[in-house]
């Protein structure tokens, strides 16, 4: 697949997420799916290393449960061979806490045969770990 056929994996797959449309997300990952996501999982139950569809539905599913998104914008996909990288803001609520965040982040797509491969997430974890921190 072509650049341009990548970035339109990854808008699918934002589009399908702010949906809340799960078996259409579960449709866009390949079997060998892996997710990263940085953070002290004391702190963030949702970081680590999460590996097939049922992997990345775990981490979504972890996340909303600690945290109440209150804004969240893509600004810039970035596309190279079978990467996609998308740039974006958001914020929210650990739920747990009642802190807010807010933070740029970017996440890294790897897309294989029109299917979501690899799901890299960067982002200041520490902002998310004193929010939900609570101190």
């Amino acid at each position: 697949m072509g650049k341009k056929q990548n970035v339109q994996v990854v808008q699918k797959f934002y589009q399908l997420l702010q949906e809340r449309d799960v078996p259409g997300v579960m449709s866009l990952l390949a079997e060998d799916v892996e997710l990263v996501s940085p953070g002290p999982k004391e702190l963030l139950p949702w970081a680590g290393e999460y590996h097939g569809p049922q992997g990345v539905l775990q981490y979504y599913t972890t996340f909303a449960e600690g945290v109440e998104f209150t804004g969240m914008e893509v600004e810039e996909f970035i596309a190279q061979r079978d990467k996609v990288v998308a740039l974006g803001h958001h914020k929210g609520r650990i739920r747990a806490t009642g802190r807010t965040y807010d933070l740029a982040w970017a996440q890294v797509f790897t897309v294989r045969e029109g299917k979501l491969a690899g799901l890299h997430f960067y982002h200041d974890s520490y902002v998310v770990a004193e929010a939900a921190r609570g101190d």
